[in-house]
């Protein structure tokens, strides 16, 4: 494993500046052009990975880069939906549940790295299946108010809340096993 700046962390650091352009794109209602960067993004996860994976490209940089590119990228797609001009579109909970999640992991990571010594565990199922439900949520909403056609919404919120608490519980048994482990050592 390299510390250097591979190619897939180069494409996870993309995700940031991507963030800010979809973020800006939702204030201004440019729905089809942010439904686009949004999929690009996504698109990028997955080629980040492969290549990562499969080219010999992992890096401790990019075991970092890649999780924090793709949060800022979820938490600022629920932020502005939920408060810009698709406000209406999406409950408090679905935004309370994934970005508290997010932020209550993100610190917690962050305080046993500096006091354990130990960085971020390895993606986790439930994590990948709370991501993708974020990930398909927001496009269905785009979507919705693209074409202006009505939808339940109600058990795409339900499915986002229930799998974000699902993965913020499991990344939360494994920084417990972390500081555990490490109180054994």
């Amino acid at each position: 494993m390299t510390n250097k700046l591979t190619i897939p962390t180069k494409i996870s650091l993309l995700r940031i500046p991507l963030a800010v352009l979809f973020f800006v794109l939702i204030w201004n209602e440019y729905l089809g052009w942010a439904l686009a960067v949004f999929l690009f993004a996504a698109i990028s996860d997955l080629v980040d990975g492969y290549i990562a994976k499969n080219k010999g490209m992992e890096s401790a940089l990019g075991r970092i880069v890649d999780p924090v590119s793709d949060r800022i990228f979820i938490i600022s797609a629920f932020i502005v939906v939920f408060l810009g001009p698709l406000k209406d579109t999406m409950s408090l909970w679905v935004l309370i549940a994934v970005v508290s999640q997010d932020i209550l992991l993100g610190i917690f990571g962050i305080v046993t790295y500096i006091i354990k010594g130990k960085s971020l565990p390895k993606s986790s199922i439930p994590g990948k299946i709370a991501t993708l439900c974020q990930a398909i949520f927001i496009p269905i909403i785009l979507l919705i108010n693209i074409f202006d056609f009505r939808l339940i919404l109600t058990p795409f919120e339900i499915a986002v809340i229930i799998t974000s608490l699902i993965s913020g519980g499991h990344h939360l048994y494994m920084w417990i096993s972390i500081w555990r482990s490490n109180a054994r050592s």
